[in-house]
């Protein structure tokens, strides 16, 4: 459990936490949504975004959350050499602090997606993820 209420992962293989211990919902909002995504997303009707990490998928889940009020497309790609176990998945506390619905199914399909196809969350959210072991 993180500052903010939300949960982060601790992987003591590296030493780390996959977010900031002072808010990983707080720390995404701010690096990833305020001043990475908000600060382009206005200029382009259509986006590339390619992430290193997909971790718990907070950054992929809020890039989503936001495309639903934005009419911009979004094409998402994200490679991991992890992949979440589904009971982790189901622990997170994203979905439920940031649209009020603990099961959000949305959340769920960003971790199922994988392979070399391109799942389609909304008509203007594209998500290709790779893991890579």
């Amino acid at each position: 459990m993180t500052n903010d209420g939300s949960h982060t992962v601790y992987d003591p293989q590296i030493n780390s936490h996959f977010h900031s211990i002072h808010g990983a919902i707080t720390e995404s909002k701010h690096v990833f949504i305020k001043h990475g995504l908000e600060s382009i997303l206005d200029k382009k009707s259509e986006l590339k975004i390619f992430e290193f990490g997909f971790g718990t998928g907070l950054n992929a889940y809020l890039t989503y959350l936001h495309s639903k009020n934005n009419p911009s497309t979004i094409f998402y790609d994200s490679i991991d050499s992890i992949q979440l176990d589904d009971e982790l998945v189901k622990e997170l506390n994203y979905p439920e602090l940031l649209t009020d619905n603990k099961y959000d199914p949305d959340f769920k399909t960003l971790h199922n997606s994988i392979g070399n196809q391109v799942s389609e969350l909304s008509t203007n959210f594209y998500l290709h993820k790779l893991n890579c072991i």
